[in-house]
């Protein structure tokens, strides 16, 4: 009888909460989804993840696990960590999750799916208690729990699908007058990410506005109201202080590590950055892609007013914090162009279920409208209100469905990417974390500039370079830093300046096969210290004058040989000097003038025979330029890739072109042509060579 009872009770409490179980359900098969596809040649992905930084914070939730402190070398207190809640809960549970074989990144993706059906059941709340329609509830928990960009961030093991489910909360508690609940939340979501102090500034300026908009004319807040706002924020205020207590103990700075290494010098407007947010991060969610951004965005605009006329002030944080935090973004974090990875895409994935949220308001606005509109014709016989509430239900799935027609290309997207990036982890960190464990003496001191799984797996106490776990890092020059940390070796992914550096020497590397969050095509070894010589800077190091006579140089930097050349660049925006390799055993120091305009020089030549210009430049900012000759456009030199920083490349102006013993050579800047968008152009060194033959004599 007793287990009749129960069976009873769960039976009612299940068709009660259905929904719930359909949040979870949906949030599992997912997240399951991502982990189980397997690109080409790619390995189960349950277990690990595709980012570096969240590899970070299993390294210290890891130690948090065996020591109860916040550490990158165990023992060596840091501030690396974005998250230390994450860390905190992560490391508390490991040691219950690994008696049932769960390693640290399986708990950490279990974590994500279930924070994302924390957020889709907060949406679910949120909408419901607004609307009144439990059904829109379950659209915008479904749809939190299906968008695909999401959806990968809530397996890729970090905290943002625990920060989002802290906003949806708070957002959910504020609305609903549960205001200790609120204050809770709160203060976990400035604890989840560094995010959650703009929540925090939300919220205070929603409560502070709501009890002035209720006063009269020139009245303030009295003691009662001041006393109840302070208790509200107090747990926030405790967190901050806590860990900007810790932060200041450990490394003399109030804030992580990561906004002193990652974060740039804000300026009050961003429009470059702010473009890329939009183009490379927004246009492709799978709301706003293509033919979508229209419909999209005129149902958000009427959900923020069904939120605002229903939620009132409190409505506002979740009105003000996509806004708000796309522009604190896009003034802190510089974001890649070209290409966007979830390394960029993690500082925004946050905003995604609020805007899903809108979304499904403001299709219930329409319905409210609606059925009210058709309600109140009396003159309608029932028939007639059925054929219109149908085709209302008909709008309803319009217009949700076009919005999000995208997601399933995107699903096809991304899920590929996040076994692509798992592969490169299994395949190229852990056989180089390896490679050092079993080649490199425990005595020598490694250092890295990919700090967070090659910390994971190596197990090995390593130097970090970037200066996110390690104070002394932060501000020094990385490739001067390295060596001066006394480290044997360094670790980092290939890149042409790190390769061009003369005091590295490469030992061991391993290729990455498809890399779109990796920072690199190969992650490479080298020992500190290199055999390569430093070379003449006057003399060409990969170009072969074959059948060229030297008959003119120019060494730019050089005062006295651009006086001899006539030359001259406007405007002339720095001045700078770099040693790098030119080749594998040949080191180049050499001195530049970098312009945005132009540069012009006057050369020997001979009349009617061509003139050969081999130019020393950057090879890291190549760009390209016009080339003019004795006034006459030539044509267009675009510098081509190198693999190292001195490139070295020849334009061929025409004999035709020469009508004198001497040419006036002028190169004007065409920014943003070449392979880099650039502004500017450097130049190092000329070269002016003629046919064999063609010149009485050399300088």
């Amino acid at each position: 009888m007793a287990m009749r009872h129960v069976a009873l009770g769960f039976q009612t409490a299940v068709n009660s909460n259905w929904h719930f179980a359909v949040f979870l359900l949906a949030n599992v098969l997912t997240g399951f989804g991502f982990m189980l596809f397997r690109a080409s040649g790619s390995p189960q992905s349950w277990g690990l993840v595709p980012a570096d930084s969240t590899w970070t914070t299993l390294v210290y939730a890891r130690n948090f696990a065996d020591t109860l402190t916040f550490s990158y070398n165990p023992g060596d207190a840091a501030t690396g960590m974005t998250s230390p809640l994450w860390v905190i809960l992560l490391g508390t549970t490991s040691r219950l999750f690994s008696v049932m074989g769960m390693g640290l990144p399986q708990l950490a993706q279990l974590g994500g799916m279930l924070m994302a059906f924390a957020a889709s059941s907060f949406g679910y709340l949120l909408v419901r208690d607004l609307t009144g329609l439990k059904w829109f509830g379950v659209l915008a928990g479904l749809l939190i729990a299906l968008e695909p960009t999401f959806g990968f961030s809530k397996v890729a093991g970090s905290e943002v699908a625990m920060f989002s489910a802290l906003v949806m909360g708070f957002a959910w508690a504020l609305m609903t007058r549960r205001m200790t609940v609120a204050s809770f939340l709160l203060a976990l979501a400035v604890l989840a990410r560094p995010e959650g102090i703009l929540l925090a500034a939300l919220g205070l300026m929603a409560l502070v506005s709501k009890l002035l908009w209720e006063k009269g004319e020139g009245e303030s807040l009295n003691s009662d109201e001041i006393q109840d706002l302070a208790l509200f924020l107090a747990p926030t205020a405790l967190a901050l202080i806590a860990w900007g207590g810790y932060n200041q103990v450990t490394t003399g700075r109030l804030l992580p590590s990561a906004f002193y290494v990652v974060f740039q010098q804000p300026q009050l407007l961003d429009a470059v950055n702010l473009g890329a947010i939009w183009n490379g991060y927004l246009k492709e969610t799978s709301f706003f892609n293509g033919f979508q951004v229209a419909i999209s965005v005129s149902i958000m605009v009427t959900g923020v007013y069904y939120l605002i006329r229903h939620g009132g002030v409190h409505g506002a944080p979740l009105v003000f914090f996509p806004p708000a935090l796309i522009y604190v973004v896009s003034i802190l974090v510089p974001f890649p162009q070209a290409q966007w990875t979830y390394e960029s895409r993690q500082h925004l994935d946050a905003i995604l279920p609020i805007l899903l949220v809108l979304l499904v308001l403001g299709v219930a606005w329409v319905w409210d409208a609606s059925v009210a509109y058709i309600e109140g014709q009396e003159r309608l016989d029932s028939q007639m209100r059925g054929h219109l509430q149908f085709t209302l239900a008909l709008a309803v799935v319009f217009l949700l469905g076009v919005p999000l027609a995208g997601a399933p290309y995107l699903w096809s997207q991304l899920m590929p990417e996040y076994s692509r990036n798992v592969r490169n982890v299994a395949e190229v960190t852990i056989p180089m974390a390896q490679w050092l464990n079993t080649e490199v003496g425990a005595e020598a001191r490694i250092a890295t500039l990919s700090p967070g799984a090659m910390r994971y797996f190596s197990g090995r106490d390593l130097t970090d370079a970037t200066g996110l776990n390690n104070a002394e890092a932060i501000g020094e020059p990385v490739f001067e830093y390295v060596p001066a940390s006394g480290a044997d070796y360094v670790v980092a992914y290939d890149n042409l300046y790190i390769r061009s550096w003369p005091g590295y020497e490469e030992v061991a590397s391993v290729a990455t096969q498809d890399n779109s969050i990796l920072e690199g095509s190969r992650l490479v070894t080298y020992r500190v210290g290199s055999s390569a010589q430093e070379a003449d800077k006057n003399q060409v190091q990969a170009f072969i004058p074959s059948g060229l006579t030297l008959i003119d140089s120019l060494d730019v930097g050089d005062i006295d040989d651009e006086a001899a050349h006539s030359w001259e660049a406007e405007p002339l925006t720095d001045t700078q000097r770099r040693t790098y390799r030119a080749g594998p055993d040949a080191v180049v120091a050499d001195d530049a003038h970098v312009t945005s305009g132009y540069e012009s020089f006057r050369v020997r030549s001979v009349p009617g025979k061509d003139l050969t210009i081999v130019k020393r430049y950057d090879a890291a900012v190549r760009g390209a330029v016009r080339v003019i000759a004795n006034g006459q456009v030539v044509g267009l030199w675009r510098f081509p890739p190198r693999r190292y920083f001195f490139g070295e490349d020849q334009f061929v102006v025409p004999g035709r072109f020469i009508g004198g013993g001497t040419t006036l050579l002028r190169f004007e800047n065409i920014p943003g042509d070449g392979d880099a968008a650039v502004n500017n152009i450097a130049s190092y060194y000329y070269w002016l060579y003629v046919p064999n033959g063609g010149a009485s004599d050399t300088p």
